[in-house]
Order: C-alpha cells, then structure tokens, then sequence
C-alpha cells in the first residue's frame, strides 16, 4: 500500500496493489475555468446578472461513484440478490471513507441483455414504492410486497446511514389497451436516503436500444431530490446526456448544481469516449457530475467519475478497459440549495477523505479476465458530413490561422504554429458540423461541432481509426479554436492520443458575448509548450429546438 500526495492538490491518492489485478485510479490535474456554466446558472437563478450580493453559501459533501461489472450466474432472483450483496460491501467501504451518498451503475443488479424483451425483464424487475410515500422497504418481509433485492438495498442504506442511488428495472401493473403484456416496464433510478426511504424515482426517458423498456414520460421535476446535507441533485441515465430533458432542464429552471448518472456508456472515437464527454457536460454547464458506469469492455462500456465544474477542481475519473471494478470516493464543494433551507440543520463533524479503490472481500472477488487493450469495443463516428480543412505545416515558427465553415450555419477558426522542421507522421484536420446527428442509426438528434483532429492521413475516414496506434509526438501547437454557435449548449473536451484527458490547467473555456445571432465559445491554450500528442480538440453543442420528433 502506498499514499501519493498530489503536488497541486490537497488530497491524496490510494493505491492499492494486489498480485492477480492491479487496482489503479486515473487522476489528472484539471481546473475548470467555466465562464459560460457560471453565466448560465446566474440565470437560471435570478435572470440577471451575477454579483456579490447572489452568492450562494458553501458546502461540502463526500461523493463516492462505483464502476462495476456485474455477476450473471443463477437465475433472476440469485443474480439480483448476489449484486445487491456486493454492493452493500461497496457500500460499507464507501462509508468507511465519509461518504454522504453512493451511485452505482446503469445494470449493474443485471447486465444489459435483459431490456432485450419484456419476456427477459419480467423476472428481474421490481415494484418500487411511490417517494411521496417515504417507504421504507427494509421494514417489509421480503417479497411482501417489495423483493429481496429492493429490501436488501434499502437495508443497507439504513444500516450504513449513506443515500444509495440504485438503476433497476421497475414493473408497473397496467390495465389499459396498449399495455405491454399486463405491465409497463421503465429503467428506472432509485434513492434511498439515510433511513432506507425511497425518496425518489426517476425512469429513463431516452431509451437507448432498450425494446423492452417503456420511455419515462413524467416532468423533470421527478428526477429532483435534496438531502440532509443540503444538496439538492437531479438525476439522469446514460443517453439521457444527450437530450435537455431531465438533466440540462432542472439545471437551468431549478438551479441545480449537483447532477447524478447511472449509465452503461458507449465510446465513439474521436468525439464520444466516456471521459470527453463526462467532463464536458460538467464543464459547459458549471455542475458537479456524478457519474458511475458499466464495466464491459468488451461491448464498448466504461468509465466513471467525479466531475467538479462548479469549483474547478481536479476531477477524478477511470476509463480503463483492462481494470475491472473501482470505488471513487472525493469531497465535493458546491453551493447550499434553496430547497435546502426548509430542512433541519443537523450535526456535521470534520473528516479527511482520500481518494480510493476497493475491492470487495474475498467472499465476493470476482475472477476478472485480463484484457488487452485491444479487446476494447470502440465504435468510430461517419466524419463523411464534416466540413473538413487539412492544417498547413509552415517553414518557420509563425502563427497560422485556418477556417472551416458548414452548411453556413457555423464556422470554426483555429489557430496555430506547426513548424515542419519537427514533425512526424500524421495530419490534423479542422471540423466543422451543424445538422443531424444519426447514432446507431436509429436515434437522429441535431448537433453542432467544432474540432481539431489527428489523422492518419488527410483523408477523413481515417481520423477515427486511431486507439491502437502508437502516440505521436510532435511541434504541434494550439492557441485557440473558436466556434459560432447557434445554441448556448456547447461541451469542451481536449483528449490525447494515450485516450486520457488534458491537462485543465493548460486551457480554459470561454463563452464569449452573445451577439443576438450567435453564441461564440472559444477553448485557449494558456501553456507556451505544445500539445505533444494532440488527440482530438472538441466544442460539441447540442440546439434541442432543432430535434425532429
């Protein structure tokens, strides 16, 4: 056992080694320097504009976020009871290190194959009780009314005192004509507070490849809850991220700060690994974002985190296809809600938190292959709409500039240096993208890009082709890219060729004046040093009134 302290943080990292898997957390040094998310939620609260007088009070609350693969041996009942068990022992770890709330992944009582069919779902799925309610399904017999494995969850959270967030497959009885065999079945997020309570209830409104799901169709406001610490969170599930609704709506109209995903991701290079766009959605709305994942490489899903984009601090994250479950856990900073003043002031004490990895005890160690990087499912975004211009080497260290245009709805400048005395193999492009967006032809949504990208040659189709490759180092410089949007919407991310996140404190986003036409943001390059293996530089927006239904 060994104890890192970062030399630009206050916190420390352990790491945990074991001879038959090694137990390694990613963590990069970022500051988020959000203009654009602070300007949003000045005006989510007041519709004005920011000044002294609105600040809101400090606090702080320990966050903990589990990425996991979970068992499928025995039946339905046995597989939901073997994983609500090794949660309870992620959950005492949790505990053992402050936490105030434990979220743990989309599937992760299951696995993904049971949404296939409502035929596969009816033995796994649970009746969930109404939060207006404030049941507690730990006072129940099991299976009187409320299953072994909802009883258990709700246990734990009693036992521990700790707020679990739980995604599981809710059954819910229906009469009318257009119910699927006698029951709707949603993909639904549970809370259970300190008590073992349920105290919210979110279903999954963006469905994603799931037929045996019924969408959620209730108001956003379904997907709030505040805790006694003061924080009032909205909750969202994996594809949800890519629509307004609940997540980006409850930030906006209710002020929200403080944003939970259960999710079961999918990567897509060059503009959609888990960690580009985790980061971005915290950093283009100035929210904390808590995040846990699926762990299956195999089929494309991974990644986890603590994204920190109301304070700027450094986040915490895994993305690694070779590792297998991982328990983050970090004190988070963020601002007393409104909601938050009709509650009780209760006792706090003074802890220290580290950041951390677990494994569960022996009793419930699962055998987790060991996975070449290879064996990692990435899927690869069609470029082929792109606007695309190849950047120009120059003989002499001097500042180029270069413009790509689409649809003449955006265009995006970049600027740059690229001396050709030191360069290697590779080209970057400048991308430039408004209109529909087709994921896994079936879901259209309209998005808008600006991004600068390796290639392996100038072509285009050969600029998401790139996880197996060795980085290449070169002169390579960015000192800007700059982006006219037609939405406020944008998520910034700056991804390197070793697939890891870079260096926040080297870059800052910026959300320039709205000129009542567009919306200009722009990512700048505060480091007179290069990039050495610039990976992909992107502004993704999302204009929500430009959906078609």
């Amino acid at each position: 056992m060994r104890i890192y302290q970062s030399p630009k943080s206050s916190y420390f990292i352990m790491q945990l080694q074991s001879t038959s898997l090694p137990v390694i957390i990613i963590n990069l040094i970022f500051v988020v320097h959000n203009l654009a998310g602070s300007d949003l939620l000045c005006d989510a609260y007041a519709n004005e504009e920011c000044d002294n007088s609105t600040a809101k009070e400090e606090i702080e609350y320990v966050a903990a976020v589990l990425e996991y693969a979970p068992s499928i041996e025995g039946n339905a009942t046995q597989r939901l009871r073997t994983n609500a068990e090794v949660f309870a022992e992620y959950a005492a770890q949790a505990k053992e290190q402050n936490a105030d709330i434990l979220v743990f992944p989309e599937y992760g009582l299951t696995e993904t194959s049971v949404a296939d069919s409502t035929d596969h779902l009816l033995p796994f799925s649970l009746i969930v009780p109404d939060p207006s309610q404030y049941t507690v399904p730990c006072d129940y017999p099991p299976d009187q009314p409320y299953s072994q494995a909802l009883s258990m969850l709700s246990c734990t959270a009693a036992d521990l005192s700790l707020y679990l967030v739980v995604d599981l497959p809710e059954q819910v009885d229906c009469s009318s004509a257009g119910c699927p065999d006698d029951y709707y079945f949603y993909n639904t997020m549970v809370v259970f507070d300190r008590q073992g309570a349920v105290v919210a209830r979110y279903r999954k409104q963006h469905l994603f490849l799931e037929p045996g799901y019924t969408p959620g169709n209730e108001d956003p406001e379904t997907a709030i809850f505040t805790t006694d610490f003061g924080v009032t969170f909205s909750l969202q599930n994996y594809f949800d991220v890519m629509y307004d609704s609940p997540g980006v709506l409850n930030v906006v109209n209710h002020g929200i700060k403080d944003v939970i995903m259960s999710t079961a991701w999918v990567d897509e290079l060059p503009h959609f690994t888990a960690p580009q766009h985790f980061s971005g959605w915290s950093v283009g709305l100035g929210v904390n974002f808590l995040v846990s994942g699926l762990h299956q490489p195999t089929s494309g899903q991974l990644g986890s985190g603590i994204f920190f984009g109301v304070t700027g601090d450094d986040p915490l994250y895994v993305w690694n296809a070779t590792l297998g479950d991982e328990l983050l856990v970090h004190r988070v900073t963020t601002y007393k809600s409104e909601a938050s003043d009709l509650l009780e002031e209760i006792e706090t004490t003074e802890s220290t938190t580290i950041n951390i990895t677990y494994k569960p005890s022996d009793y419930f160690e699962k055998e987790v292959e060991q996975l070449n990087p290879n064996d990692q499912l990435i899927l690869h975004e069609d470029l082929s709409n792109y606007t695309n211009v190849v950047l120009k080497k120059s003989e002499l260290d001097i500042i180029l500039t270069q413009t790509s245009c689409h649809n003449e709805l955006i265009c995006c400048t970049v600027t740059y240096t690229w001396p050709n005395n030191d360069t290697k193999d590779g080209n970057y492009l400048l991308l430039a993208f408004s209109g529909n967006y087709t994921i896994a032809n079936t879901y259209t949504m309209y998005t808008e890009t600006c991004s600068v990208v390796y290639c392996l040659s100038p072509d285009i189709d050969n600029c998401t082709l790139v996880e197996n490759m060795v980085p290449s180092h070169n002169s390579f410089k960015v000192l800007s890219l700059d982006g006219s949007f037609n939405t406020e919407y944008v998520y910034p991310s700056v991804m390197t060729q070793d697939m890891h996140l870079y260096n926040r404190t080297l870059w800052t986003f910026v959300e320039l004046d709205y000129n009542k036409e567009k919306y200009p943001h722009s990512i700048r390059f505060e480091s007179d040093e290069a990039v050495s293996n610039l990976l992909s530089l992107t502004m993704f927006g999302r204009w929500f009134e430009k959906d078609v239904n």
